[in-house]
């Protein structure tokens, strides 16, 4: 997964989780390589 895919994903996808929940959100993802 590119830097760009994950901005894509995370705009569209995760927008609702808190910011201050953003370090563990790309991990938590099924998506993350």
């Amino acid at each position: 997964m590119t830097d760009a895919d994950i901005v894509v994903w995370y705009t569209g996808s995760v927008h609702h989780i808190p910011r201050d929940e953003d370090d563990g959100v790309f991990d938590a993802s099924p998506l993350h390589p």
